[in-house]
């Protein structure tokens, strides 16, 4: 029998992809039990019963997971849900199945969002810097000293690198007087002005720009929004989403489909809370523009049907336009988001997995 080298080898790195996402879900999921130990929060294990339950929902579709995810989340809400979607099926299979390797990257530089989606408004660029070349907002060749020039007309500035990993890592607030931000990185970043958010986002932490993360979804040929919820930063940080080894530099608060937040609120290290440092309550707060988010994102996803996940982090300024963040195609998240809600497919878990299932073979992947 003759083997096709070409799909042979596809299918060895898919493989090795797969393997390695598991891997990497693995030691994060070791280390959020570390820190949810850390934090007093005990660990509630489950019951046969339990595995059963959340058994007989995912072992039909041939994915490998562990019962990590189902658990953490149980420890941390005190509710169980055999719905929940583990972490690792979802990094190792379902994420590879849904997204477009090769597009998902291209599409996640965010020297190119406003080109791919010209109707959004993303935070306003002064310079940027595509492999080493130096541009201006307007995508005009310019010199690194006419770079630092424009970069000089405002007090302070945001510093990105184009493709990041999420977290908030290597995002910088720079004030011009004292420092370059054309020393951050050596090539591929941008250079943003500040947003000034909205007061009524202002109202949970002064010093971050708070987010309102959207999942939408694309399959069976329609687009859906998945589920919402409200991102805010630790006090005195910058991004709404800094890593922090305490595990308490993110809030993150469901948002529920009338765009009012639900009652507790979640520090990535598992500790629950009704309002924020500054004291803003969050049950029932309505959030400003939630559903003319939801409308932008479907709209947009709907011209992208072979990434069919999009986690979009939306804002709304002091002029209160909606402005869209940034979106995440290569990583979107899966675990704070059921703490807040529920499991991220919710009730049509079963059949948004026979849909996901349909899907041709991806990369390669003998499973998928």
């Amino acid at each position: 029998m003759k083997i096709n080298k070409t799909k042979l080898v596809d299918g060895i790195l898919a493989f090795l992809r797969s393997r390695g996402k598991r891997n990497q879900v693995k030691n994060l999921n070791k280390a959020k039990f570390e820190l949810l130990k850390k934090s007093g929060i005990p660990i509630n294990k489950l019951t046969s019963a339990q595995k059963a339950e959340v058994d007989a929902i995912y072992k039909k579709y041939g994915y490998k997971y562990s019962y990590d995810t189902h658990i953490i989340t149980y420890s941390v809400t005190g509710n169980f849900d055999a719905r929940i979607l583990p972490e690792d099926m979802y990094r190792s299979g379902l994420e590879l199945k849904l997204n477009d390797i090769g597009q998902k990257f291209v599409m996640s530089d965010k020297n190119y969002f406003e080109m791919y989606m010209p109707e959004v408004k993303f935070p306003d660029i002064i310079v940027r810097n595509i492999e080493g070349v130096f541009y201006d907002k307007d995508r005009n060749i310019i010199t690194k000293e006419e770079a630092e020039e424009l970069i000089s007309e405002h007090e302070k500035v945001v510093v990105k690198p184009a493709n990041d990993n999420g977290f908030g890592k290597g995002i910088e607030l720079i004030e011009t007087g004292k420092a370059k931000a054309t020393d951050c990185f050596n090539k591929n970043y941008l250079v943003q002005k500040l947003i000034i958010q909205h007061p009524s986002f202002s109202a949970f932490n002064e010093s971050s720009v708070n987010v309102v993360r959207v999942v939408t979804m694309f399959l069976g040929g329609k687009v859906f929004h998945l589920t919402s919820a409200f991102r805010f930063g630790g006090e005195g940080s910058f991004t709404d989403n800094r890593s922090t080894k305490d595990g308490k530099g993110m809030t993150i608060v469901g948002i529920d489909e009338e765009g009012r937040l639900r009652e507790k609120g979640y520090f990535s290290c598992g500790v629950s809370s009704e309002k924020s440092h500054s004291g803003t309550v969050f049950k029932g707060y309505e959030i400003p523009k939630f559903k003319e988010m939801v409308d932008i994102a479907i709209k947009q996803h709907s011209r992208f049907p072979s990434i069919r996940i999009i986690g979009w982090d939306f804002t709304v300024d002091k002029e209160e336009n909606v402005v869209a963040v940034e979106y995440n195609i290569k990583y979107p998240g899966v675990l704070y988001y059921q703490w807040v809600n529920g499991p991220l497919f919710g009730d049509k878990t079963e059949e948004i997995l026979d849909e996901i299932k349909k899907l041709p073979k991806s990369e390669g992947f003998f499973k998928l």
